[in-house]
């Protein structure tokens, strides 16, 4: 059987369901497959994501937002395949499943090549990455996430020729100066992951990790 084809537009879901509510039956029906559709591939690919720890993503932020409105609500977000309910109701459920798989971090080529564009521009602008492969590991823990929470993002600001001009503190700026100063992030990962059992909070670790690693110079 022959791969069912994602719309090329959301307008294209959008006149179906208006057909639909209008009392056309088949393009209610149509409605409900094309739901379907969209949230099985969206649920594949989102396994896929939890296989490869691609989870601190803004595709997946995004659908655990949506599970809890129009998904399914449990424990890992997942979309709704339902092909009945009010054409409102299924027209709003695609369109979450649309929306995240237009995301580019909502596969796994995709992610790959959005942490390549981060760390070719973190490079050009002057950051130290060290590993790739441990960064961008790292760019999808959960250690990343809450580091981002503590100390927020960098602000870079750069002239017309791309030169950096300021950097504002961030979480980025503190990790890449850490590898600069041979700061493993793989330790850190491991020290987060081992954290409960160890009886330490996700601050404690994060701060031990980031103080090991201070510029002496920081502390005077």
């Amino acid at each position: 059987m022959a791969r069912r084809k994602l719309p090329e537009s959301f307008e294209i879901i959008q006149d179906i369901a208006q057909r639909a509510a209008a009392g056309d039956s088949a393009a209610y029906k149509e409605l409900g497959q094309i739901n379907r559709h969209l949230a099985r591939v969206a649920n594949d690919r989102l396994r896929a994501l939890e296989k490869k720890s691609g989870t601190a993503t803004a595709a997946y932020g995004f659908a655990e937002k949506a599970s809890k409105t129009t998904g399914t609500g449990g424990a890992r977000p997942r979309f709704s395949e339902a092909v009945k309910g009010s054409e409102e109701e299924l027209l709003r459920k695609a369109e979450d499943a649309y929306r995240f798989l237009n995301y580019r971090s909502s596969t796994i080529s995709g992610l790959r090549k959005q942490e390549e564009g981060v760390v070719k521009g973190l490079k050009e602008a002057g950051y130290e990455v060290g590993d790739k492969r441990a960064f961008m590991d790292f760019m999808r823990s959960s250690a990343w996430s809450e580091m981002k929470r503590i100390y927020g993002t960098t602000n870079t600001k750069t002239d017309k020729n791309g030169n950096v001009i300021s950097r504002e503190t961030g979480a980025m700026t503190i990790v890449t100066d850490a590898i600069s100063r041979g700061a493993s992030l793989r330790e850190l990962m491991q020290a987060y992951e081992d954290r409960q059992e160890a009886g330490r909070s996700a601050f404690a670790v994060i701060d031990d990790w980031v103080t090991m690693y201070e510029d002496d110079s920081d502390t005077d």
